[in-house]
């Protein structure tokens, strides 16, 4: 009977539309397929392909069906994922494909953020009153995170696979397990990213041992029905104040907590991440915008691509791509390594006023600045 259900699943459901429940929306879309850029890698174009039957990542060549992916990306045994699909009637192969309004929406339901924030209240409570969550708020804390932001930013944690019910959905919203990052904005939630334990080349991460939670090859994942592409990380204390951008949302806490109230830190969730419309306004007064991404190659290219469209929309306050202070990978590298972050912000003060003509393309490298 168990193959019969699982020839029956395999032939009625979607993995494109499965694909976006996790993975959330695709780089590129076409009638046959969608692509993605590899989770568990930087790719420079997007190499992960879905189809409706099937998968392929052309980066690594690993390939497979429906189940395949579940695994794979979802960390999810064979019951896990038979209980997953059983949950979701909106993924048969009939069923409609997300439409451009669904795709577009600029909040959550009321239904969807009154659920979330439920759960979210949870985690909180394992993040702070469980010996699970002394681990996680203990790795938080080798990352560079001071208790104090831990609790303002309203971190949580989750240990399992979570069946969330949402009042007036017909289908539950799965909850991975990991460190919860909630989006607000105005006492508004847009939405969550979790931070997953993962894998890279077999080796599980500091979180996954930690917390003795089986990793994925996965870094981050967003619940269903988040709208993170509508807001932004952080708080604008006063927007006309200097504005730095950065890639995500551990440099962006740990940036803050140096940066106090002297500018105002954000992240788009990642180094491809595009400027809400809500956003603008703030932009529009701050007195210069850092963007500072990791020091990679799609890091490095999409902060050129970030500060090049800030200064065509941008006329009285100038945008400018700013190198990190060290050879480390991210802001939260160079701090753990010893960076003096205070100096290096002051350095950014002092001369990103007065540079513009004085450097190409709008490109400066920190030690030029001194």
């Amino acid at each position: 009977m168990w193959k019969d259900s699982l020839s029956q699943n395999k032939a009625e459901t979607d993995l494109r539309l499965v694909a976006e429940e996790i993975l959330g929306q695709p780089a590129r879309r076409s009638q046959r397929y969608i692509q993605y850029h590899a989770p568990s890698r930087r790719d420079t174009s997007p190499s992960l392909t879905v189809w409706a039957d099937g998968y392929k990542d052309f980066g690594s060549d690993d390939s497979g069906d429906l189940f395949g992916f579940l695994a794979t990306y979802a960390n999810l045994s064979f019951a896990e994922a038979m209980q997953f699909l059983e949950g979701h009637s909106n993924i048969s192969s009939q069923s409609r494909r997300p439409t451009v309004s669904d795709r577009s929406r600029t909040l959550p339901s009321r239904t969807w953020q009154s659920a979330v924030s439920d759960f979210l209240a949870q985690t909180q409570h394992t993040l702070w009153y469980t010996r699970a969550g002394d681990h996680a708020r203990a790795y938080l804390e080798s990352q560079g995170y001071l208790p104090s932001t831990i609790e303002a930013r309203g971190l949580g944690l989750n240990l399992r696979w979570h069946r969330l019910e949402i009042a007036g959905e017909t289908d539950p919203v799965w909850v991975a397990p990991g460190i919860l990052y909630p989006w607000c904005q105005s006492g508004t939630l847009y939405g969550v990213k979790i931070r997953l334990p993962y894998h890279r080349n077999g080796q599980p991460d500091d979180l996954a041992r930690r917390l003795n939670l089986a990793p994925g090859p996965m870094k981050y994942m967003q619940i269903k029905g988040s709208c993170l592409s509508q807001t932004w990380y952080g708080d604008i204390i006063n927007p006309t104040l200097p504005l730095i951008l950065v890639e995500g949302e551990k440099d962006r806490d740990n940036l803050a907590q140096i940066a106090a109230d002297q500018f105002n830190v954000i992240t788009l969730g990642s180094a491809t991440g595009r400027i809400p419309d809500a956003l603008w306004p703030h932009l529009k007064q701050a007195a210069w915008i850092a963007v500072v991404l990791d020091n990679d190659a799609a890091g490095q290219s999409n902060a050129i691509r970030l500060t090049n469209h800030l200064n065509s929309r941008l006329v009285d306050n100038p945008a400018f791509t700013v190198s990190l202070p060290t050879a480390d990978k991210d802001l939260t590298d160079c701090l753990l390594s010893g960076a003096d972050l205070s100096s290096w912000l002051s350095t950014l003060s002092e001369a990103l006023p007065f540079v513009r003509g004085r450097v190409w393309d709008g490109v400066c490298f920190y030690p030029d600045l001194v």
